[in-house]
């Protein structure tokens, strides 16, 4: 059944787990993750981006087709999930999210300034509520120098509890309040500690969530919380994270990784096989062991 994210999340968020959020970059995707929500009776949210970051599949040479595609798997589907657009960074990201069909966008304008993020965030989170479509905001993540001294407490904190050596961005309570009053978004996407997992360096050195920075957070807003990363997060991270606001949480790496590593291992010993199954099977195969670590599994039929 086709929802929109906000009546996932806030679900979600009442009931303490998450749900994830796949990136949906061909039409082999969207098959595997309907099949898998299906399978786990777990709600999920497409994460589709806009035509020119990922090519389609099938779909490439029309972009609109491709949204309309997975609004009739999950309007097919017996299990709720939304059609996302992650990243709407400009003015003509939001018309593609209204005019094509997609039931939440993330607003991420590239403006300098907070003042003037915001009040851009608020304009456009006006424009899509008009159109029926929830709202994600997202703040520009700081480091902690940005912060300074309250910066340096949170640092010694986080890095107390993490091996990585990698750099750290989060997000300031303070201003995530001021910002979810302001611009009135539906849910809020959080830094604390999770991060893009991109690189076999990042690979190696899981992310530990800060859960005294995510408590904060989650105390000074009662709307759900996503993470983006969820690549990046260690397994035992998601229960505490669930049972502290986090409603959503975005996996793209890992998926992609399972299915690039099926169709190697598939090929070595016969190459005169079908890829786009391969990338299918190989995606399939790795998405529900997030599904089971939100503990979203089964919450489709409560």
């Amino acid at each position: 059944m086709l929802v929109t994210s906000k009546e996932i999340m806030t679900k979600a968020r009442e009931n303490a787990y998450s749900v994830i959020s796949p990136s949906i970059d061909s039409e082999m995707c969207l098959a595997a993750a309907t099949e898998v929500a299906e399978e786990e009776r777990a709600p999920l949210i497409y994460n589709i981006r806009v035509a020119e970051k990922f090519q389609y599949g099938s779909f490439v040479s029309d972009f609109r087709e491709c949204v309309q595609q997975a609004r009739r798997w999950a309007e097919r589907a017996s299990v709720p999930i939304a059609v996302h657009l992650d990243h709407a960074h400009t003015l003509e990201d939001v018309a593609t999210g209204i005019n094509y069909g997609y039931t939440s966008i993330t607003l991420e304008p590239k403006i300098q300034g907070f003042d003037e993020y915001k009040e851009q965030v608020r304009q456009w989170t006006e424009l899509v509520h008009a159109a029926g479509i929830s709202v994600e905001g997202v703040l520009p993540r700081l480091t902690w120098e940005q912060l300074g001294k309250r910066g340096e407490d949170l640092e010694i904190k986080a890095r107390a509890n993490t091996e990585s050596d990698l750099a750290f961005e989060f997000t300031d309570p303070e201003l995530l309040k001021e910002f979810v009053d302001y611009t009135g978004v539906d849910t809020i996407a959080v830094w604390v500690g999770n991060r893009f997992d991109r690189t076999k360096k990042m690979g190696a050195q899981p992310a530990l969530i800060n859960l005294e920075l995510l408590k904060e957070l989650s105390d000074a807003v009662d709307i759900p919380l996503m993470l983006h990363g969820g690549s990046s997060i260690k397994s035992d991270n998601f229960g505490d994270a669930q049972k502290l606001g986090i409603a959503r949480v975005n996996v793209g790496t890992a998926l992609r990784r399972g299915a690039a590593a099926a169709v190697r291992r598939a090929t070595e010993d016969d190459a005169n096989q079908n890829s786009f199954y391969l990338i299918r099977d190989g995606y399939k195969a790795a998405l529900p062991e997030y599904v089971r670590l939100s503990g979203s599994a089964g919450k489709a039929d409560e």
